[in-house]
Parts: C-alpha cells; sequence; structure tokens
C-alpha cells in the first residue's frame, strides 16, 4: 500500500471519474426509462414491469459477491481488477441495446419475458464492471484525501449523467428530432450509449492503475464464506450499508413517481402527446438544474466535510433531502412547474453528499478488516455494499410499481380522477421522508473515524512489537 502522505496525480482521479461513466449510464438508463418505455409506450404494466425489476435486482444483488471474490483472487498482469472491467463494458454495450429494442408482437406474457431475460443480461454486464471497479477506487490509495477525492470524481461523473443524458433522453424520446417515433428515437438513443459505455470503460482500464492493495502471489485469498462471516459481523459496515440503501429507496420512490404525478397535476390540460412531450421536457430542465448543483458540488464534499465533520455534513445534507420532499406540495404545481427546480436543487445538493461520504466509509472498513485479518478484501466488501443497496432497490422498484399501480393511474385517461391524484401527491411527499429520518439515525450511531482506525492501527503495531519482544 502507498505512503498515508503521498496523494495520487489528479489526472488518476479524474480518469476514475470517467470510469464510472458506465456504470452510471447503465444503472440510471434503466431506472429512468423503464416505467416510461415498457409501461406507457408498450402496455406492460406497472406491477408486471415492477416485478421484473424486483427479480433482477436479486440477481444482480446476489452475483455481486461471487465476482467481488472473484476479483479479489484473480492475479493477472493487468491486476485483479481491470479484466472484468473491459468484459463488463463491452457486453453493459451490447445488453443497453438490447433491452430499448424489443421486438414487436409479443404480446403482453412475451414482452414480459423478453423484459425479464434482457434485463437479465443487462445486470450481469453491470455487476461485472461495476464492483472491480469500485473496488479498483479503495484501493488505489490508503490517504484518507485521495479516497474521498476519488469518490468526489465519482458522484461527480454520475451527476454529469444525471445532468446531461438521463433528462435529456427522455425529452428526446418524445420530441421526434432523432426518430419518427419514440420506439425509434429509443433504439438511435441506445447505440449512442453503447458506444459511451463501451469507450469510457476501455479508456478506464487503460488509464488507471492497479491497485496499491495487490496481494503477492504467494498470498492467499480468503474464501466466499469466509467474506461472508467477516462482511455480515461488521457493525459499522452494516450501518454505513443502511445510510446509502435507505437514502436510495426514497430516492427511486420519489423518481418513478414524478412523471406519473406532473401528468396528474402539473400537466392536465390539452392533447395526452402534447403533456408527455412537456412532462418530460420539464423533467430535462429541472433534471438538469438538479445534477449541475450536484456535480459542481460532489468535488468539494471532501474539502467541507473535512471541515465541518462527516457525521455533521451527512446529518445536514439527508436534512436537505427531508425537506425538499416536505415542500413537494407547493412546488409540483400548475401555476409555476418550474418551482420543481428547487426542489432538485434542494434534493440533489443532499443526495451528492450521501452518495460521496458513504463510499469512503466502506474504505474505512476495509482498513480495519485489514488490521484484524492481514488481508484487504475491497471486492467482496464493495459487493456485499452493493448487496444491501441492491435489494433496497429492487424492493423499491416493486413498490414504485405498486404504488403506481395502486394510486389507479390511467395513462389513456386525459384527466385523473381525485383520489388518484391526491394517492399521488401524498405518497411522494411523505413516504421517502421515513427512509431519510432511518438515514439520520443510523449516522447518529455509526462509530468509525480516522482517529479511531489510527487508534487500532497503534494498538495493533504494540501488539506486534510486544510478541516480539517476548519471543526474543
Amino acid at each position: 500500500m502507498n505512503d498515508a502522505n503521498q496523494e495520487l496525480p489528479i489526472s488518476k482521479k479524474i480518469w476514475y471519474g470517467v470510469g464510472y461513466l458506465p456504470d452510471s449510464i447503465l444503472n440510471n438508463i434503466y431506472g429512468s426509462l423503464i416505467f416510461m418505455v415498457y409501461n406507457v409506450e408498450l402496455g406492460l404494466t406497472a406491477a408486471a414491469i415492477g416485478t421484473v425489476g424486483l427479480i433482477i435486482r436479486l440477481w444482480d444483488a446476489f452475483n455481486d459477491p461471487f465476482i467481488g471474490n472473484l476479483s479479489d483472487k484473480t492475479q493477472s498482469r493487468w491486476g485483479r481488477r481491470h479484466p472484468y472491467m473491459v468484459g463488463g463494458a463491452i457486453s453493459g454495450a451490447l445488453a443497453m441495446l438490447l433491452l430499448w429494442n424489443p421486438p414487436l408482437g409479443l404480446g403482453a406474457t412475451g414482452l414480459w419475458w423478453y423484459l425479464l431475460l434482457s434485463a437479465f443480461l443487462y445486470y450481469t454486464a453491470f455487476s461485472l464492471y461495476s464492483v472491480p471497479f469500485f473496488a479498483l477506487g479503495l484501493g488505489l490509495s490508503s490517504n484518507e484525501k485521495d479516497r474521498d477525492g476519488l469518490m468526489g470524481w465519482r458522484v461527480a461523473a454520475n451527476n454529469l449523467v444525471l445532468c446531461a443524458i438521463v433528462p435529456v433522453v427522455p425529452m428526446l424520446i418524445y420530441n421526434g428530432w432523432i426518430g419518427r417515433s419514440p420506439m425509434e428515437s429509443l433504439s438511435r438513443i441506445a447505440l449512442i450509449l453503447a458506444a459511451l459505455i463501451t469507450i469510457a470503460g476501455l479508456l478506464a482500464a487503460r488509464f488507471l492503475p492497479k491497485s496499491q492493495t495487490e496481494p503477492g502471489a504467494d498470498v492467499k485469498a480468503p474464501g466466499l464464506i469466509d467474506g461472508f462471516k467477516c462482511v455480515f459481523t461488521n457493525r459499522p459496515f452494516l450501518i454505513a450499508t443502511g445510510i446509502v440503501s435507505l437514502a436510495l429507496v426514497g430516492l427511486i420512490v420519489g423518481l418513478c413517481t414524478v412523471f406519473y404525478l406532473n401528468l396528474s397535476v402539473v400537466f392536465t390540460e390539452g392533447e395526452l402527446t402534447a403533456r408527455k412531450a412537456a412532462a418530460t421536457r420539464l423533467g430535462a430542465i429541472t433534471g438538469f438544474a438538479g445534477a449541475l448543483t450536484g456535480m459542481v458540488i460532489a468535488p468539494f464534499v471532501a474539502t467541507l466535510a473535512g471541515r465541518i465533520g462527516r457525521k455533521r455534513l451527512l446529518a445536514v445534507a439527508i436534512g436537505l433531502m427531508i425537506l425538499s420532499f416536505l415542500l413537494t406540495p407547493w412546488l409540483f404545481t400548475p401555476l409555476m412547474p418550474y418551482l420543481q427546480v428547487v426542489f432538485n436543487i434542494l434534493f440533489m445538493s443532499g443526495i451528492t453528499c450521501v452518495f460521496v461520504l458513504t463510499a469512503p466509509m466502506v474504505g474505512e472498513v476495509c482498513d480495519v478488516d485489514e488490521i484484524d485479518n492481514g488481508f484487504r478484501r475491497e471486492g467482496i466488501f464493495t459487493a456485499m455494499f452493493n448487496l444491501g443497496f441492491k435489494i433496497s432497490i429492487a424492493l423499491s422498484s416493486l413498490v414504485s410499481g405498486l404504488l403506481i399501480s395502486g394510486s389507479g393511474f390511467n395513462a389513456e385517461l386525459l384527466e385523473q380522477t381525485d383520489a388518484t391524484v391526491s394517492f399521488l401527491r401524498w405518497s411522494f411527499a411523505l413516504l421517502p421522508v421515513i427512509f431519510f429520518a432511518l438515514c439520520l439515525y443510523l449516522n447518529a450511531i455509526y462509530p468509525l473515524s480516522t482517529d479511531v482506525i489510527n487508534r487500532l492501527r497503534e494498538e495493533k503495531s504494540a501488539k506486534g512489537c510486544a510478541a516480539t519482544g517476548s519471543r526474543k
């Protein structure tokens, strides 16, 4: 491992941000388009889509530990992580094309099975890239500033995708600029996204160095079962995973509801097609404002945390997220639709801090594990970190589908019922707040810090010296 005072060059941190683009595109595009495309355009029920989301996210989550442990054990001339990044980027690009080009005329049952199988391949490729890439970042440096900085650029890259891609794609689908129909436009967009995934993934694999924590050839990596035991008995790790998992549940339930809320509450007049275009155009503008806010904030979060403390900054960030949802009855209004910009700015400011500050917690856990066991397992801890929040994402996907179906929303109606409007409004405003409140509690009881880890290292070193002295 490198010296704790030796910092990585800024170029490596930027390349790590570039390397996160395939991960972010694959993850965010699915969630932002799946209901819009397969429900609104292709007619599959929201509950059926939510069930697929549950199945493939559970597969994605339980597949991660095997990939993580395999990358921990891999020894190659390219390092432990890079071969998987290359394979994941190429297969992810192919899966992107498959998912968003469904054959016509399959019927409801055939379409459901097509979605299930293509999503299965999609998220297998995602795991193949995502787990080793995240693990690589945790092992590039033991310097706290480097670690926070790497994760800051990672979140900045994610917000770039949220800023420049996620809000723009629905607008391009419905405005007819690149295709004669929504599905033709989507097919061409998928080709562009597949190219971006391939290029960014291969460039990152080329320019990022091997982990500084690569074991020697004579070091035997612990097995998967041992890794499971270590993870599930690690209280700080479980707390860190809980914070980001609960935050993601609130985020996804909210994002999946926004499009329906805008069609039901904000854009209630005119032809349905024009209202869809207006809703996606509004989503592009407000999403751009929020993601731009997050992209600007992300590189500076680590500095701010160093000044006021990580736990205090996390508490403030979660408070901003709670405030943003509590204000939605006044911000989602047909009189001033663009007040939603305020919601996006507040929320993205908070969630950006959460993503930047929780990822280094996994690095701290790996530090403690190395002190206790003598081997760094970024792969298995990354995988189990992903397992926690992916299970939450799977459940939130199902909850979102049931929420939309339970609201009584009918995509063919020009005007939704009062009961539907009321249900969507208040579930959107209050349900995420419950999850964010639980995040506040977990943040308050998280026990690790730099001082704690340094003390553990000193105690370990003192015990080693004492043992050596006694043998003499």
